[in-house]
């Protein structure tokens, strides 16, 4: 059975440097503002905000993602799909 997507893993992912998570959005639309709020947490602290819940209220990705992302905002911000059953 072919998996559904689910949501959107929103990233800050400049070419050359780590990634750093804006949060899960259900659209691609939603996607795109939550981008646009500029406030992501770093790669380096996505295992104390799953050990604690959150770091200052942001969360580390989670769940099953595609190889690509689904769509690019501007060359930095990208939407990656997360898929479930």
């Amino acid at each position: 059975m072919a998996k559904k997507i689910v949501g959107y893993n929103v990233y800050h992912a400049p070419e050359g440097s780590d990634r750093s998570y804006y949060g899960r959005a259900a659209t691609i639309t939603a996607a795109r503002k939550l981008a646009a709020t500029g406030r992501s947490l770093d790669a380096s602290l996505w295992d104390t905000a799953r050990a604690a819940g959150h770091c200052d209220g942001l969360s580390a990705p989670e769940g099953e993602e595609a190889d690509e992302p689904a769509a690019w905002f501007g060359s930095d911000d990208c939407a990656v799909p997360v898929y479930g059953d």
